[in-house]
């Protein structure tokens, strides 16, 4: 049986400058969209970790009620965790995430009858910055992005 020969004039198939243009194109193209998913996801870290220390803080001043005890939540002087002293909870804190407080020995003291030490925790990545905020008189726990003016 015959088989069908390709002609050798260089005309079948990719040549390598098509394939070296196609990963010069393909390149280009993933230097325009990595940087701006790197962003998205460092906000995603930041906004989960903001959540986290919100969730904590705000257990922590329910089971001071709860308990009639003293609970503190404190940020170990290296900003590498939060942790609550109710129930042992950790929350790491991840690279790139730089946490701030202005507190009482670095963390917030929720007492049994409701009132708490107060203070604020300032967790910042990149461009984006989260504030929360206890109020020492009722132990809320507020969440603020400044600039957006939204609170919860």
């Amino acid at each position: 049986m015959p088989t069908a020969r390709r002609p050798d004039d260089g005309t079948a198939g990719y040549a390598l400058l098509e394939t070296m243009i196609a990963i010069v194109i393909f390149a280009l193209a993933a230097a325009l969209v990595v940087p701006p998913a790197q962003a998205l996801v460092a906000s995603a870290r930041l906004e989960r970790t903001t959540s986290a220390v919100v969730s904590l803080l705000r257990a922590d001043r329910n089971a001071a009620l709860r308990s009639g005890r003293l609970v503190a939540t404190t940020v170990d002087t290296a900003g590498l965790f939060v942790h609550s002293s109710a129930n042992g909870i950790v929350v790491p804190i991840p690279s790139g995430v730089l946490v701030d407080v202005q507190a009482q020995s670095s963390g917030v003291v929720f007492y049994p009858d409701g009132r708490s030490s107060g203070g604020w925790f300032r967790l910042a990545q990149a461009q984006s910055l989260n504030v929360i905020t206890i109020d020492p008189a009722t132990s809320a726990v507020r969440l603020s992005a400044p600039g957006t003016g939204s609170s919860q």
